[in-house]
Parts: structure tokens; sequence; C-alpha cells
């Protein structure tokens, strides 16, 4: 699988968990105007809240394991014994790194602002 597949098959993957995203925020919000009517479905609320707190924890914890990723590669990039090629592939990593570091704060901006 060439690059430009693997983008395509990594933009159909967010496509489809932010559409399960938009669901379970409506599911939520049926739940919780449902729940004040039917107190059966205060466990399924608290069930969706755990949930919501499950996610917010590993996106936590993957915001900080891609930190630290940052934060090799620069020690990696700083030792002067590296050649050329393999600075230009740590510093496309970097990018790379970076780009998910700020992907994973959005989503954990989201769960916080429970807009998921």
């Amino acid at each position: 699988m060439n690059i430009g597949e693997e983008d395509n098959v990594y933009t159909r993957i967010k496509n489809e968990i932010i559409k399960k995203q938009v669901l379970l925020k409506e599911e939520k919000k049926d739940i919780e105007t449902r729940s004040k009517e039917n107190k059966f479905l205060e466990n399924v609320l608290q069930d969706y809240n755990r949930y919501n707190n499950y996610i917010k924890e590993q996106k936590t914890q993957q915001y900080f394991a891609l930190f630290k990723i940052s934060q090799h590669l620069d020690k990696l990039m700083e030792e002067s014994y590296i050649s050329k090629t393999k600075i230009e592939k740590l510093r496309f990593d970097k990018n790379k790194t970076l780009k998910e570091i700020n992907i994973v704060r959005l989503e954990l901006d989201q769960i916080s602002e429970n807009k998921i």
C-alpha cells in the first residue's frame, strides 16, 4: 500500500469515527432527556459518562506518549553523528507526531467540553 492509499484509508477511518461520535452525542442527549422521565435510563446515562471518562483518559495517555516520542525525536536530531538522510526522516516523523498531538489535543478538548 502506497502513501496515498494509506492516507485514503486513514481519512475513511477518521470520517467513520466522526460519524460515530456524532451518533453517540445525539444518543446521549436523547437518553439525558428520556432519563428524566424514565429512571431506568439513568444507568445507561451513567454508562455513557463512564465511557466518556474512559475515552478521555485514553486520549490523555496517548497525548503524553506522543509528547514523549516528540521529545525523543528532538534528542535524536541533536546528535551530531546522524546522517542528513536520517535527520530528514526524523524531521518528517517529528512533524507527523506533532500533527497527531494536535489531533489528540482537539479530541481531548471536545471530550472535556462534552461535545462528544
